[in-house]
């Protein structure tokens, strides 16, 4: 849907064309795969997020700082905060 916004809004592509080529050539197992890989990147970030809200001190605020702070330091892949 927003491809096609931007496609035809934006970029003054041709609607019905637009729709032709992306039934014409997108396969039922892309459509599958973005699904799933959302899925597990949604998963993947719910848990990291409960992980760190778990490990934090202080209540709703101490996880509020522990989330701040490592997004500032740029240590989200870093999930025990050790280097």
């Amino acid at each position: 849907m927003g491809g096609y916004l931007v496609a035809v809004n934006s970029l003054d592509f041709n609607g019905a064309a637009y729709l032709r080529n992306t039934f014409n050539f997108v396969e039922p197992q892309d459509v599958v795969l973005g699904l799933v890989k959302a899925a597990v990147f949604g998963f993947i970030i719910a848990t990291v997020g409960c992980y760190q809200g778990y490990r934090s001190n202080g209540g709703a605020l101490g996880a509020w700082a522990r989330r701040h702070q490592r997004v500032v330091r740029g240590d989200r892949a870093d999930p025990d905060g050790e280097h």
